[in-house]
């Protein structure tokens, strides 16, 4: 049985609203609401779709969230530090020490959770560069290497594969 798009819309409605109460609903719990909520018995497979399309959705407005706080908390960071800053190179001895000793503080520990926050958002995450295999000519250089340097000659039948 196939649907349109606004059945299926109001079938990941009743999905969201499932997962809301329970945010560790299986299939089957989705699919007995669904069944109470329609009067029939749909299919395991097309509910697990369902449920992971609620997932996809879910995951790409976290992603949008997330750099937008992300923004504000860097603009937050900015306007203080120099306000901060201000208190722990104040020339004029305004502040106590311990209040120049907390601003500090401040800067370092800001600086600390904005880059912890990048981090764990996967903003520094590092490309992987795809492997590449050895040329028979750099495969027999690397063994005269390994029997100038260790002086023993390695083992016949090795081929060039990257570890």
């Amino acid at each position: 049985m196939r649907f349109s798009k606004d059945k299926i819309e109001e079938l990941k409605e009743k999905v969201r609203v499932e997962l809301v109460k329970n945010p560790n609903a299986g299939i089957y719990r989705i699919q007995n609401a669904l069944q109470k909520a329609y009067g029939h018995i749909f299919d395991k497979n097309f509910v697990a779709k369902l449920k992971r399309k609620v997932h996809r959705e879910r995951a790409g407005a976290w992603n949008q969230n997330i750099y937008t706080e992300l923004g504000q908390l860097e603009n937050i960071v900015i306007c203080a530090r120099p306000i901060l800053a201000d208190i722990v190179f104040d020339e004029d001895k305004n502040h106590k020490p311990s209040d120049r000793i907390k601003a500090f503080q401040a800067i370092m520990n800001m600086g600390f959770i904005l880059f912890d926050a990048k981090r764990n958002a996967g903003i520094f995450e590092k490309r992987k560069e795809p492997e590449t295999k050895l040329t028979p000519d750099e495969v027999a250089e690397l063994n005269k290497i390994i029997e100038k340097v260790f002086r023993v000659k390695p083992p016949q039948g090795v081929e060039s594969t990257p570890q």
